[in-house]
């Protein structure tokens, strides 16, 4: 689990983000790939404020193969990811 020091801007912390990542409440959205050509996924879940946040991620393959999670973005999410969010919680 790597952070870029972007997912702090928003005043987020990384307990927040682990938090958030670790939550069964939390759902996933494909996010497309990045320059590198990794995975990229938003997910979207509560801290443990109980606001709903939206944190980007990263999926890095490591040295010996697995995937490692890279943040670089945490904040309040936004009214686009709280749709998202409670489209996908309706149809469980």
């Amino acid at each position: 689990m790597k952070f870029d020091p972007a997912a702090f801007k928003h005043g987020k912390t990384e307990e927040d983000i682990k938090f958030v990542y670790r939550s069964c409440l939390t759902e996933w959205f494909s996010n497309g790939f990045s320059n590198r050509g990794n995975e990229r996924a938003m997910l979207v879940g509560f801290d443990p404020n109980g606001n709903l946040m939206e944190i980007a991620v990263e999926l890095i393959t490591n040295q010996i193969g697995n995937d490692e999670e890279y943040f670089y973005h945490a904040m309040k999410a936004t009214l686009e990811w709280q749709i998202q969010y409670e489209k996908k919680r309706r149809h469980r």
